[in-house]
């Protein structure tokens, strides 16, 4: 079954809700690269997630991503929103 948009957001907003780099995100959507970073431009620019840079020498994944107040307030209304219309 395919996901939805909005399906992923939430699953993207989920996996980072104590914080998390961007691999781990990637492998618990099973998105592309490409895909996963438009996902995260989107969610931060939205503000439901925000980017902490860990300043580390490993430049290829030194960003975690948290979850906001916002993002977790989306997930809530998602979820009822979808419990409505699966009843």
């Amino acid at each position: 079954m395919r996901l939805s948009s909005l399906d992923i957001i939430v699953i993207i907003l989920q996996a980072a809700d104590e914080g998390a780099k961007k691999t781990h995100i990637m492998h618990q959507c099973n998105l592309s690269s490409r895909r996963l970073h438009a996902y995260l431009d989107l969610l931060v620019d939205l503000g439901f997630l925000e980017s902490i840079d860990l300043k580390t020498e490993n430049k290829d994944d030194s960003t975690l991503f948290k979850t906001t107040t916002k993002g977790k307030a989306f997930i809530k209304e998602y979820r009822k929103l979808k419990a409505r219309l699966v009843a």
